[in-house]
């Protein structure tokens, strides 16, 4: 009597976790984040959740999302067999500068192909933009291969923008690293281990300038301060 029971017990729990599965479902399949906001999504049961891409939205336990950089990221929920997805978009709040074109790599005739207009200076291996009364995008290429290697956002007026919104557009786009001295550097991933762009910010004589560079871990802090004063004689 006590084995018949114990069978069956065995086969409604089992019965009951095949019922969840087969019902398993979650509350929504996509959501808007902003920076550092947060949105729950319900599962019917308790479920194993995973994000594709961390350093745009995380999750907890519990399904807690939460944004982390701009950018597009996909959380599954996972229960048994059964999975489900919900697509994170995660969308900025302040679109404080434009961004110079950042593919590392290409000619300066295919850069130019990319960029509207014309380049107000240009030099065998510099570009400049002007894209306000005060503001340029630079780009600057390597003299051996003439490919880009680096390209700045500068304006010569510091008070032109409210530090806190340029601050808050690199924070909610790239992940704060390190300072020194008057430097402040952000990466494009949550550790700069797995880098593979560096974004510099500094603040001297009166003009503001964000650098892009590929990240090399094996480049000599000395080599990448040589470039970046390069970028500060705009």
């Amino acid at each position: 009597m006590i084995c018949v029971l114990l069978s069956l017990s065995t086969i409604l729990v089992a019965c009951g976790k095949d019922d969840e599965e087969d019902n398993f479902t979650i509350d929504k399949q996509s959501i808007t984040l902003t920076h550092d906001a947060t949105e729950t999504v319900i599962a019917s049961a308790n479920a194993t959740w995973t994000s594709d891409n961390e350093f745009v939205a995380t999750v907890d336990n519990n399904g807690v999302i939460t944004g982390n950089h701009v950018g597009e990221a996909t959380i599954t929920a996972t229960l048994g067999g059964q999975s489900k997805t919900v697509k994170v978009t995660v969308k900025p709040k302040y679109n404080t500068i434009t961004e110079p074109v950042m593919d590392f790599g290409l000619s300066k005739s295919e850069i130019k192909l990319k960029i509207s207009g014309t380049p107000d200076t240009e030099e065998d291996y510099k570009l400049n933009y002007k894209i306000s009364k005060s503001e340029l995008l630079m780009y600057m290429f390597d003299e051996s291969t003439g490919k880009l290697k680096s390209c700045a956002w500068g304006s010569i007026d510091a008070l032109s923008i409210v530090p806190s919104e340029l601050v808050g557009f690199l924070t909610e786009r790239y992940q704060p690293i390190t300072s020194k001295d008057n430097y402040y550097f952000f990466a494009n991933s949550n550790k700069l281990e797995t880098a593979t762009m560096v974004v510099t910010f500094t603040i001297t004589k009166g003009n503001l300038l964000i650098m892009y560079t590929p990240y090399e871990h094996k480049a000599t802090s000395k080599a990448f301060f040589t470039e970046y004063e390069k970028m500060m004689q705009f």
